[in-house]
């Protein structure tokens, strides 16, 4: 056990620190405003605009332009077209109506296959999309309707079914 001998000097040194602190602590505390406004008046700061090199048109933005992220671009609504994979649908038409209905149809599958129905119920719900879209029993698109269909529809669909769904 080590013993150690304060003398006055050691004594005198940490009151002084100590009451430094605790002064420095109510300054701080207390009279902070009035400290940076002393602060302010004996260093003020400059008052010359930094140098900048702009033509005279341009405005200055210190960040710039946020970036898009890789493999993404902004354009306008009219500049948007859609195009299936086997089929060349002209453009004003993947705009309207055939996404209509094959959102439609999307929904009646995910319903059939929520609910485990059966072929039946399949049908019976797809004829409240011809009710809604008549349009498309005479439409020049139907085949390729009626191939996504094969593709897509949870049991198998032959060409008379397929024929008596539009009917």
């Amino acid at each position: 056990m080590i013993l150690m001998k304060f003398i006055g000097s050691h004594y005198l040194l940490f009151a002084a620190l100590a009451l430094a602190v605790w002064y420095g602590g109510v300054l701080f505390t207390f009279y902070r405003n009035e400290a940076k406004k002393l602060y302010a008046q004996q260093f003020p700061k400059p008052e010359t605009p930094l140098p900048t090199v702009l033509a005279d048109d341009e405005e200055f933005d210190l960040m710039g332009a946020p970036a898009e992220e890789y493999g993404v671009s902004t354009v306008l609504a009219h500049e948007v077209r859609f195009m299936q994979r086997k089929t060349m649908i002209p453009d004003e038409e993947m705009q309207g109506l055939i996404p209509d209905v094959l959102e439609e149809i999307k929904k009646v599958i995910q319903t059939v296959e929520a609910e485990e129905g059966d072929k039946a119920d399949f049908i019976s719900l797809f004829k409240l999309i011809t009710v809604k879209y008549p349009r498309l029993a005479e439409s020049k698109h139907l085949p390729d309707i009626n191939d996504w269909l094969r593709e897509h529809c949870p049991f198998g669909l032959d060409e008379d079914e397929l024929a008596g769904l539009w009917a």
